[in-house]
């Protein structure tokens, strides 16, 4: 009896915080809205999210979407911090790293709260004040107002040291620039056990027209080496490995 009570209270409760998502107005509005900063930092957009209210609900909550109807791109800084954010059962759409060059001017055109009660008998309602941003190339974005405020006006974090696999990249940016394609090993790292398959990787973002894989060459005695047709899929690349088990380190091949 007592099993079957709180059952039915679980129904109840998911029954009642089935409510989709709301677009509302900011309670405070941001002090960011109508200004225009640079770039310091090497950051990125994701491309080719899935919209919100077009996957799944496990997709909507376990996986990075584009919710307002203006953008069609999220910020991110170029390189994730975050390890098992992204797999294959929640991609839907060939998501794309796309690099935004350094210097580039940002506006701040607009704002929203995104409001979504789902949970919120757990942990109280989401509500994050997010940015609606317009680059000077016409490129519209979302991005949360904390994470505009790091990556654009703080000026501890925005002066500060870059990480060594941001330089890496930077570096990797220009030799692309330079001949329009890049080659790469990828040395994977000892831990990681048995067969790691890039090609799983390459299918699930459907990468086949834009990168090669073949053995490492060199030192890379477990690896692959990669070769970009296009600074995408390097990006896209460099951002999503680790999910697909491929955790290594990249290293430059010299010209002869």
């Amino acid at each position: 009896m007592k099993l079957i009570f709180v059952s039915i209270i679980i129904v109840i409760l998911i029954s009642c915080d089935s409510s989709p998502p709301e677009r509302r107005k900011v309670e405070t509005s941001s002090d960011l809205l109508g200004k225009t900063f640079t770039t310091k930092l090497p950051l990125a957009y994701k491309l080719n999210l899935p919209r919100f209210d077009q996957v799944p609900h496990y997709i909507q909550t376990n996986s990075s979407t584009i919710f307002a109807e203006e953008v069609n791109r999220k910020i991110t800084g170029i390189v994730s911090h975050c390890a098992g954010c992204m797999g294959k059962e929640v991609i839907t759409t060939p998501i794309r790293i796309e690099y935004i060059p350094i210097g580039t001017k940002v506006t701040v055109v607009g704002e929203y709260a995104f409001y979504w009660d789902y949970g919120s008998w757990i942990n109280g309602p989401t509500n994050i004040h997010t940015l609606v941003v317009k680059d000077e190339f016409g490129n519209m974005a979302e991005v949360s107002e904390l994470g505009f405020k790091l990556d654009f006006n703080d000026e501890r974090f925005v002066n500060r040291n870059l990480l060594k696999e941001e330089v890496f990249i930077l570096d990797s940016i220009k030799k692309f620039n330079k001949s329009k394609t890049l080659t790469l090993n990828f040395c994977l790292y000892d831990f990681i056990e048995g067969p790691v398959n890039p090609m799983d990787f390459i299918s699930d973002f459907q990468l086949e027209n834009e990168m090669k894989v073949s053995s490492a060459s060199g030192s890379c005695q477990r690896g692959y080496q990669f070769e970009f047709m296009t600074l995408q899929s390097y990006l896209t690349s460099s951002y999503y490995f680790r999910d697909w088990r491929l955790v290594g380190e990249w290293s430059q091949i010299e010209d002869i």
